[in-house]
């Protein structure tokens, strides 16, 4: 089964996140003291996103498939607290990379199971594309979300406007979505436990430490496909 096997061959550090996630996501729900049926739940689709994101950084299709279950609870959630922004967000990452993903990787797969490596964005004009274009969808999406009555526009409109970039990067197997990745989880992890502070639970808020994992990862898994970049351009080399 595609899923299961998706959890072998690893790296180290990515069980390493794995089970610190799971652990502190225990942690900060003990600590709460909170075991409603949405506390639950969103501990759950915070575990479920940390999956998602190392298994990006493994290279495995499976991800998309913990994606949708995580984005779909973490869209409920950002409902209840107004981050219209984060709740848009995990709507397009389903559509723009979840499903795109489970589809494009296992037709580009290397002679492991994981999808192979593209080249990273190169040169001014293609880092002028991404940037101009996050800052394009940033300046539409806080425009909208200040109409919504969003709690935190600015913040949540550039979260939003990183995540669309890093979501396109990610379909086309380049790993300059980890650097976007990164600043994204910075943004959204300030997002959410602002959202936490002001929903009057403390500052421990699952999914605003589910974007500190979410970032531990974005380093592993830049140093990843690294390795398998120069493994397969050793390759081709060989052949």
């Amino acid at each position: 089964m595609m899923v299961i096997n998706d959890f072998k061959g690893w790296s180290k550090s990515s069980y390493g996140l794995l089970a610190l996630g799971i652990v502190m996501q225990l942690i900060i729900l003990i600590s709460s003291g909170n075991y409603s049926a949405m506390n639950l739940v969103t501990v759950l689709g915070a575990m479920l996103g940390v999956t998602c994101v190392l298994m990006i950084s493994n290279r495995k299709a499976s991800n998309g498939i913990f994606g949708i279950i995580s984005a779909i609870i973490i869209i409920v959630n950002a409902m209840i607290n107004k981050v219209y922004a984060d709740a848009l967000l995990q709507f397009a990452y389903i559509f723009v990379l979840d499903i795109p993903v489970l589809v494009a990787w296992t037709k580009h797969e290397d002679g492991t199971g994981n999808a192979e490596v593209s080249k990273p964005l190169q040169g001014f004009k293609q880092w002028a594309y991404a940037i101009v274009g996050m800052l394009a969808i940033w300046a539409v999406s806080y425009v909208l979300l200040k109409q919504f009555g969003d709690t935190q526009p600015v913040v949540d409109a550039l979260g939003f406007s990183i995540g669309m970039i890093a979501s396109i990067l990610c379909v086309k197997r380049i790993k300059t979505q980890f650097i976007f990745w990164f600043v994204q989880g910075i943004v959204s992890m300030v997002l959410w436990i602002r959202a936490s502070m002001l929903a009057g639970t403390g500052l421990l808020s699952p999914l605003g430490f589910m974007y500190v994992i979410y970032m531990l990862n974005d380093l592993v898994g830049w140093m990843t496909w690294s390795r398998a970049e120069r493994k397969e351009k050793v390759m081709e080399t060989a052949e």
